[in-house]
């Protein structure tokens, strides 16, 4: 198993004014990724598709970019 494989879900708020929907993503990882063993951190919130991309983790020393799909979150290697 690799970071790439761990999928973590967000359920949305019935209204979601307020929500900052990157932050619950990113939270929802980080919990998914320390249980199975994957502690990361977060590097940055700077992504470079605001509409899809959470932030941009470190694991294990490899940086990762999260993606919120529907509900589901996953994670790809982020380009150096």
């Amino acid at each position: 198993m690799s970071p790439t494989d761990i999928i973590a879900w967000v359920e949305r708020p019935a209204r979601a004014d307020s929500w900052n929907w990157a932050e619950a993503a990113t939270e929802a990882w980080l919990a998914m990724a320390d249980s199975l063993g994957w502690p990361g951190e977060v590097v940055s919130y700077e992504v470079e598709d605001t509409n899809n991309d959470a932030a941009i983790v470190a694991v294990d020393g490899r940086r990762y970019v999260l993606t919120l799909r529907d509900d589901t979150v996953s994670a790809h290697p982020a380009n150096a």
